[in-house]
């Protein structure tokens, strides 16, 4: 039986000192060294933490200038586009004016006039004067405007002639005189 003891502290002692050695090799393999670190909180607050600051601060800074550029040059796209509209939109708009007995307007190609009050007559060096939209008529030189009749110039230089104080509605470009 002493035999069978010594072979069994022996065998024991052997247990013990491999396992022993297998705790010092692992303790000397560098686990949570820089080689081969450990994810501790240490590690997460000192290092990966500041490094996914840097990471993201980056990529955010790159993509908030990169979509800044964009949305600049379509503010300036659409500020064109608005600024065209608004001078087509001031070309469509109706305007009311009041004129004295002798005073002419004179308007460019697609002019609309329409006589609201008093009366007027048409202006115009050569046949066609005034187109009368209201009738799909011409009113010639010297014709005299009918009231609420829409009538368009399309030929520069075209225009009505104030016959006592009037009132009328025009829409696009012109000049009094």
């Amino acid at each position: 039986m002493k035999i069978k003891a010594r072979v069994i502290t022996m065998f024991a002692i052997i247990i013990g000192a491999l396992f022993a050695f297998g705790i010092a090799a692992a303790a000397a393999g560098g686990y949570g060294s820089l080689s081969d670190p450990l994810i501790t909180l240490s590690y997460i607050t000192d290092t990966f933490m500041p490094e996914m600051d840097k990471t993201i601060s980056s990529t955010v800074e790159d993509k908030t200038s990169e979509l800044s550029a964009k949305l600049d040059a379509t503010i300036g796209e659409l500020e064109s586009k608005y600024n065209e509209a608004s001078k087509a939109s001031a070309a469509s708009t109706y305007t009311v004016i009041s004129m004295s007995s002798g005073q002419k307007l004179i308007g460019v190609k697609g002019c609309e006039v329409m006589l609201r009050i008093g009366k007027a007559y048409c202006t115009a060096p050569a046949s066609p004067g005034l187109i009368d939209t209201s009738t799909a008529g011409i009113l010639e030189n010297g014709g005299y405007l009918v009231k609420n009749h829409m009538y368009m110039i399309t030929i520069d230089g075209r225009g009505i002639k104030a016959d006592g104080d009037i009132m009328i509605i025009v829409r696009g470009d012109y000049t009094v005189e």
